[in-house]
C-alpha cells in the first residue's frame, strides 16, 4: 500500500485539482504539469481522478493502492469511476453552452450604464414615456418559428392614436430574446417594434415576413393592432448580419417600398459578405439610411471596417439622406445597446417628425457631430 494518504489526496484533488497539485502529491510530476497547464485536462481529469480515489482505485506513481487496499473488482470500478466522470462532465459542458448560447447580448437595464455623453444621446439612452406590452405569435413559416411584437401600452386604449412600425433583423445567433431590451426601449418611445428568431437573416426574407406580419394585424379587426398602426411611417433595423438583411428587405421584395427609414449597426463588410455569399447593393437603397460601426478591434478590423463604411456611405445615389458614424471605444457586440440612443433618436426624426431628435442630425451644429466624446468619422448628407 502506498505512503499517501488517501484523505490528504482526495481534499488536494478536490479543491486543487485542476492546478494538478493532487498529482504532484503522487509524485506524478509530468501529469502534474500537464494539468496546470490545461486546468486538469479542463476538468475532465479532475473528476476521473477524484471518482477513481473515491471507489478507492486510485494508485500513486509505484502503482502502489492510495489508502485501504481492495483488489476486488479493481478493474472495473476503474472503468465506472472514467465512465461517470466523463458522463458527468459532459452534463457540465452541455449545461454550460447552453447557458452560454441562450445568455442574453443585451442585458435589462443597459441603458442606465451607457455613458451617454452629450444631451440628446443621453435622453433617447433612456426610456422614453409609453408603458410598454409584448405579445409572442407563431410564426406558421418554415425559415422561423415566432415573432414577438413589443408595443406602446396605449395602443389598446380606444383613441385615434397610430404608431410608427419598427421591424428587426437579427444579427448571427443573436434571435430576439437575446436582445430583448432593445425591442422594449424601442416601444417606451412610442414604436411598434417586430423581431423573429430566425437565424439567417441576411437575405431579408423572414424582415420582409415580418412586415407582412405586422400589416396584417394592423387589418384584422380582432387584432389589439387593428388599425392603431402608421403603415406610412416604417423602419427597419439591423446588427451585423442582420445589417445586411436590413439592406435587402428594403431593396429586394414587392414590399420593399413599404419601409421609409433604415438604420445599420455595423452591418458586414461588401468584402466578408462577399466571401459568405450574403450579397447586398447599397446602391439601391432610397430611404434616409443611418448607418454605424464601433472602433473596437473586431468592428475595425473585421466586420465592419472604415472603408466598408466609406464604400457604403459612397455608394447611395444621389439625394438620399444620410449619416455614417463610428462610435468610439465599443466593439461589435456592444453595437447594440450602445449606439441605441441615436438609433431611437433616428426614429424618432424620421418616422415621427420629432423636432428635437432632429438635431441630432441636422442644422448647423448637429449633436451627433459635436458629440466628439462617443462619436467619430461621422459624415451627413442630404439633411438639412
Amino acid at each position: 500500500m502506498s505512503t499517501k494518504s488517501k484523505k490528504v489526496d482526495l481534499l488536494l484533488c478536490l479543491f486543487l485539482g485542476v492546478f494538478g497539485i493532487h498529482r504532484f502529491y503522487e509524485r506524478k510530476f509530468v501529469t502534474g504539469v500537464l494539468y496546470l497547464l490545461t486546468f486538469g485536462l479542463l476538468g475532465l481529469g479532475v473528476l476521473i481522478d477524484l471518482f477513481q480515489i473515491l471507489l478507492s482505485c486510485r494508485t500513486d506513481k509505484n502503482k502502489l493502492p492510495i489508502g485501504k487496499a481492495n483488489e476486488k473488482h479493481h478493474k472495473v470500478r476503474k472503468a465506472l469511476s472514467i465512465f461517470i466522470a466523463v458522463i458527468l462532465w459532459l452534463l457540465v459542458g452541455f449545461l454550460f453552452l447552453r447557458h452560454a448560447f441562450n445568455a442574453p447580448m443585451v442585458k435589462e437595464g443597459y441603458y442606465i450604464k451607457v455613458d451617454a455623453a452629450y444631451t440628446l444621446e443621453q435622453k433617447y439612452t433612456k426610456l422614453g414615456e409609453y408603458e410598454t406590452r409584448a405579445t409572442e405569435i407563431k410564426s406558421g413559416e418554415t425559415l422561423f418559428d415566432t415573432y414577438k411584437v413589443w408595443y406602446p401600452s396605449a395602443l389598446e386604449q380606444n383613441n385615434n392614436e397610430k404608431f410608427p412600425i419598427v421591424v428587426m433583423a437579427n444579427g448571427t445567433g443573436v434571435p430576439f430574446s437575446k436582445f430583448s431590451p432593445i425591442f422594449e426601449h424601442l416601444a417606451s418611445w412610442g414604436f411598434v417594434v417586430i423581431g423573429n428568431n430566425d437565424s439567417s437573416s441576411w437575405t431579408g426574407v423572414s424582415s420582409s415576413d415580418a412586415l407582412k406580419f405586422i400589416i396584417a394585424l394592423n387589418e384584422n379587426s380582432k387584432s389589439v393592432f387593428y388599425n392603431k398602426l402608421d403603415t406610412k411611417n416604417i423602419g427597419i433595423s439591423g446588427h451585423s448580419q442582420g445589417g445586411v438583411g436590413a439592406i435587402n428587405a428594403v431593396t429586394q421584395f414587392t414590399n420593399s417600398n413599404m419601409f421609409t427609414s433604415i438604420y445599420t449597426a455595423s452591418a458586414t463588410s461588401m468584402e466578408l459578405s462577399d466571401a459568405l455569399k450574403w450579397s447586398y447593393d447599397a446602391t439601391k437603397i432610397k430611404i434616409p439610411y443611418f448607418m454605424v460601426a464601433g472602433t473596437g478591434k473586431f468592428d475595425s478590423e473585421t466586420i465592419a471596417p472604415l472603408a466598408s463604411l466609406n464604400e457604403n456611405f459612397g455608394n447611395l445615389n444621389d439625394g438620399i439622406p444620410a449619416v455614417m458614424a463610428r462610435r468610439r471605444n465599443v466593439d461589435h457586440g456592444e453595437m447594440l445597446a450602445y449606439a441605441d440612443g441615436y438609433m431611437t433618436a433616428w426614429f424618432r426624426y424620421t418616422l415621427m417628425n420629432d423636432e428635437e431628435a432632429s438635431k441630432v442630425f441636422r442644422g448647423d451644429s448637429p449633436e451627433i457631430k459635436e458629440n466628439t466624446t462617443n462619436w467619430q468619422d461621422v459624415h451627413i448628407k442630404n439633411i438639412k
